[in-house]
């Protein structure tokens, strides 16, 4: 991971505003094997968390917000099946909504 945004910022008008968005916890229902984001890394040992914390580093050193959305979307493996249809994709309504308050309030806290 780049540690600026210097590839893309450059196409960003000084007036446009930017909330980075992280990935929420996921879990492979569809696959069966009871794997989840805390649990399954990727072939390189990577976890999501990973790349979550990664993200928001990005963001505090190009001085932008950041919603941590892993962390406090509440969507976990205690929850997850009522949230997210396939373990990734909200379910309409009550997962979709839990994602955009999370969203708009990050929005409202920045700007």
């Amino acid at each position: 991971i780049r540690d600026d945004v210097s590839d893309w910022s450059s196409d960003v008008c000084s007036s446009d505003l930017i909330l980075f968005v992280s990935p929420i916890w996921r879990s492979r229902y569809n696959s069966g094997d009871g794997n989840d984001s805390d649990v399954y890394a990727n072939s390189r040992g990577n976890y999501l968390l990973d790349f979550v914390d990664a993200m928001k580093q990005m963001a505090e050193l190009n001085k932008m917000p950041c919603v941590d959305m892993y962390r406090t979307s509440g969507i976990n493996k205690y929850n997850g099946a009522t949230l997210l249809s396939d373990g990734l994709h909200p379910v309409a309504g009550v997962g979709y909504q839990r994602i955009a308050e999370k969203i708009a309030a990050g929005l409202v806290a920045n700007w």
